[in-house]
């Protein structure tokens, strides 16, 4: 799989204002390990979490593998949408370039 692109993570990224964000993720529950595995289509990354989706085990899971990768605090990052799909919207308490630049670390060292 090719890697993804600045500009493929930043087709994810929409900007609420000039100090947060919305990210667009397809979430894969009860994986072998937890990981950001790059572009799931245009429109959104794919995040493979170990916790199941049951009483909301995957939605928390979510918000802590993001908050730990992402350098920020829990009530900087929320589900907006999403909260029983696969496809979520998370909203991120940081700018649009800060996000992706963290982001393509992420995805460059994984």
């Amino acid at each position: 799989m090719p890697a993804t692109t600045r500009l493929e993570i930043e087709n994810c990224l929409s900007p609420d204002g000039t100090h947060a964000c919305f990210i667009d993720l397809k979430v894969q529950p009860g994986a072998k390990k937890e990981s950001l595995s790059g572009l799931y289509d245009a429109k959104h990354l794919k995040v493979h979490l170990r916790a199941r989706p049951v009483d909301g085990a995957a939605n928390e899971s979510l918000l802590d593998f993001l908050q730990e990768a992402l350098g920020v605090r829990k009530s900087e990052v929320q589900i907006v949408s999403g909260h029983k799909s696969r496809i979520k919207r998370v909203r991120l308490e940081l700018p649009v370039a800060l996000v992706c630049e963290r982001l393509e670390s992420l995805l460059v060292g994984s």
